[in-house]
């Protein structure tokens, strides 16, 4: 099932980019935010706002848009 792969990925990698998220399991990400938000009512994971992080205001190299991040938080076996 797609929906405990996700909880499953997310709980090995720790933290993921939708846009990772979105090249592993081949789904678009309304899809895949429909899955995380399962799991985020769960509290099993969270998105992290990442506003500005990680952008430098010194270059013309970065993105226009911070990442769309989600962090595993759950502890425990998770279950569906």
């Amino acid at each position: 099932m797609i929906l405990a792969d996700v909880r499953d990925y997310m709980r090995d990698r720790h933290r993921a980019p939708l846009s990772d998220l979105e090249s592993r399991f081949e789904i678009d990400a309304a899809a895949l935010r429909d899955m995380l938000d399962h799991w985020i009512r769960k509290g099993r994971i969270r998105r992290i706002d990442s506003g500005n992080e990680g952008s430098c205001s010194s270059c013309c190299g970065c993105a226009k848009s911070a990442p769309e991040i989600y962090e595993w938080i759950g502890s425990g076996p998770a279950t569906g």
